[in-house]
C-alpha cells in the first residue's frame, strides 16, 4: 500500500495498515492522506512539490473546484481546514495558476471526503427518524 499526500504529492510505502489508521504528511503537515491499497502496474507516484507552495496550490485548486461546481468560496476554505487543521491565511490566498485538470490525489481526497460526509448525514437522518417514531 502507498500513502500519498493530496497536497504536496509526497508518497510513502506503508505496507499493511489498518483501514482506519490516521496518517499525516511530514512535509506539508496535511492531516489526511490518500491510501491506495491496490497499486496498478502503470501507477507512477507524483513528483513531490515544495511544501511551502503546496498549501497555496491546494487552496487555489479547492477554490477552482468549488467555482466549477458552483459552490460558495467558503466550501474551499472549510475543506482546507479539514485537510490542514487550520484556516487559509493571506499567504495561502494569493492566486497562482491552477493546474487543470486537478491533481488526481486531491480529486480523490475530495471525492472520498464528500462520500464520508454523505454517509454521516444518512446516519444522522436515520437516527432522527428513529427518535421521532
Amino acid at each position: 500500500m502507498i500513502a500519498i499526500c493530496p497536497s504536496c504529492g509526497d508518497h510513502t510505502d506503508v505496507g499493511n495498515i489498518s483501514r482506519y489508521s490516521k496518517w499525516h504528511c511530514l512535509r506539508c503537515k496535511a492531516l489526511e492522506l490518500v491510501i491506495i491499497r491496490k497499486r496498478k502496474w502503470w501507477f507512477k507516484p507524483p513528483e513531490p512539490r515544495d511544501p511551502k507552495l503546496a498549501r497555496n496550490h491546494t487552496y487555489n485548486s479547492l477554490l477552482y473546484f468549488a467555482r466549477e461546481k458552483h459552490y460558495k468560496d467558503g466550501w474551499a476554505a472549510w475543506k482546507f481546514h479539514v485537510l490542514y487543521g487550520d484556516w487559509p491565511n493571506d499567504d495561502d490566498r494569493y492566486v497562482l495558476e491552477v493546474e487543470r485538470p486537478l491533481r488526481s490525489e486531491l480529486l480523490m481526497w475530495i471525492t472520498r471526503n464528500q462520500a464520508k460526509r454523505a454517509a454521516e448525514r444518512r446516519k444522522e437522518r436515520a437516527a432522527d427518524r428513529v427518535r421521532r417514531a
